[in-house]
């Protein structure tokens, strides 16, 4: 929930971790219903691990922005709309 002050900082160095991670679940070849996520959700999640990295890399970079927070990357007008009514 803080916000991400370099490409060094923790929470980036945590999202390549988990990357690595899940690059070496792929690995692991195992059968479905035995502690495995389907192909599909691990190749989704790896993919959203690496485009956060890369995302923030690029904000730092090259937009040479201050800080970045994560959370708003996910926010859906939609959802904001119906939190309003509830």
């Amino acid at each position: 929930m803080d916000p991400i002050r370099s490409v060094n900082d923790e929470n980036v160095c945590f999202l390549r971790s988990v990357h690595a991670w899940l690059v070496k679940c792929l690995s692991l070849q195992q059968k479905l219903r035995q502690g495995r996520l389907s192909s599909e959700t691990l190749f989704a999640l790896k993919h959203t691990v690496a485009t956060f990295v890369e995302l923030v890399k690029l904000l730092f970079d090259d937009l040479r922005v201050s800080f970045v927070l994560t959370g708003k990357f996910q926010t859906d007008s939609l959802e904001f709309r119906f939190s309003q009514y509830r």
